[in-house]
């Protein structure tokens, strides 16, 4: 089997993995009263390097600052994050979050790390070492 041929099956076998991935979370409750999984990524987003404007969040996510201005709002609207003005410059606005939008970050993370789990139980613990050290390889490779 050539290399294209290998890589075609991987890319191929991975889209079914991460169908039946959603289609099972799909069949879990347990994420239910949680935002949509676009908003927990921009909350991961803004948690990670706060404090964002809403101009670097687009950038981030590759949208309008417009698009992104909509999004905030419903996350505002939320409750999830906030606006605050920088105390040097008060033309500038901020997204900081809030303590709701922190522990739906923290409910988000413990649940993605159960279904992991869950999709990972049939690999040994060699395995997963070995995958862990494929992972590393190909993110050297790519940075």
């Amino acid at each position: 089997m050539n290399r294209q041929k290998i890589i075609a099956d991987f890319m191929e076998k991975m889209s079914h993995m991460r169908k039946t991935f959603i289609a099972a979370k799909g069949k879990d409750h347990s994420h239910e009263g949680l935002p949509t999984h676009a908003e927990v990524r921009f909350l991961i987003m803004i948690a990670q390097s706060h404090p964002q404007g809403i101009k670097d969040l687009a950038e981030k996510f590759c949208m309008t600052p417009s698009a992104a201005t909509q999004f905030v709002n419903q996350l505002v609207k939320n409750a999830f994050v906030e606006r605050k003005e920088d105390k040097a410059d008060r033309r500038k606005i901020y997204i900081e979050l809030t303590e709701k939008g922190k522990k739906i970050i923290k409910k988000a993370k413990k649940l993605h790390l159960a279904s992991l789990t869950k999709m990972l139980a049939p690999l040994s613990d060699q395995e997963l070492i070995q995958l862990k050290n494929i992972q590393q390889k190909i993110i050297k490779n790519l940075e």
